[in-house]
């Protein structure tokens, strides 16, 4: 399957025209590989899986913000030195940590994006004339 978009794309073929996530489509790619160590993960993915797995990483990672914005303020209330308020500091700093993880993700997943974008600009397409637009109306005077 990669080896066949590789070669359209090489040879100069468009793309298939991309489908919601819900309607059969082209198959999806989606490829993982660990590093030779174990530390690294690896993934390959085709543009609307990759859109979907970043819409997911930015909520998740909005999700444990806004958690531990409740934490913090919860633990504001309790006494200086108690265990709660020890305990909600060290869980908004995994939270914190764990954001901050999901939002390195994002970021990447952005850089490699624009560079592509940067790298390969899409030719310019065509303007469609107004009466062929679908779903548009046009009044007649």
């Amino acid at each position: 399957m990669l080896v066949d978009l590789r070669d359209r794309v090489r040879q100069g073929h468009a793309p298939p025209e991309p489908t919601w996530p819900d309607t059969n489509g082209p198959q999806v790619i989606a490829q993982a590989r660990q590093g030779p160590r174990g530390r690294t993960v690896s993934f390959i993915l085709d543009a609307t899986p990759a859109n979907i797995t970043m819409f997911a990483v930015s909520a998740y990672a909005s999700g444990r913000e806004a958690h531990v914005r409740e934490v913090e303020q919860f633990g504001e209330k309790l006494p200086e030195d108690s265990y709660g308020r020890r305990n909600r500091q060290a869980i908004a700093a995994r939270e914190t940590r764990v954001a901050a993880r999901l939002r390195a993700v994002e970021r990447a997943y952005r850089t490699a994006i624009e560079r592509d974008a940067a790298v390969n600009p899409e030719p310019a397409q065509a303007i469609r004339p107004a009466d062929k637009v679908a779903d548009h109306e046009m009044e007649l005077e």
